[in-house]
């Protein structure tokens, strides 16, 4: 009984290999692209629930509490008037705070939740832009 086992050649094996790069690389990105959007809603609710626990934080404590944010970068802080409390939140990868429309980028919230003034802040990355509302009356919602 003459039986021969043959194997892959080594060109065999290296476009084999080139095949497989090539389609892991076409899914990773269509899974990045697909999670920009993903991380702008995330970073515009952060934002939104870091400002409302900052408003709960001001209600129960009986302090002044401030929003400071970074405009062009992905970072922000909060913050609790006259010290004793401070943090500093990091947005997603890719998405950075654009604009707010508070004087100096910062928003107090009174002892009572109440924002100084009612504002803006837009963040953005490649997928688009999204906004989180402060109104008068201290309420906090996001939009697309």
């Amino acid at each position: 009984m003459n039986t021969q086992v043959r194997g892959l050649s080594l060109i065999e094996l290296v476009v084999v290999l080139a095949i497989v790069s090539l389609l892991v690389g076409a899914s990773l990105v269509g899974f990045n692209i697909s999670r920009t959007p993903q991380m702008l809603s995330l970073a515009a609710s952060q934002v939104a629930a870091d400002l409302r626990a900052t408003q709960q934080r001001a209600r129960l404590e009986r302090w002044e509490y401030t929003a400071a944010f970074s405009v062009g970068s992905n970072q922000y802080g909060l913050a609790r008037a006259g010290g004793g409390w401070a943090h500093r939140v990091q947005l997603p990868r890719g998405v950075i705070v654009v604009e707010t429309t508070w004087r100096g980028n910062k928003v107090t919230f009174s002892t009572f939740g109440n924002p100084d003034h009612p504002g803006v802040i837009r963040v953005r990355n490649r997928a688009g832009e999204r906004s989180v509302h402060v109104d008068a009356m201290g309420r906090i919602t996001t939009t697309p």
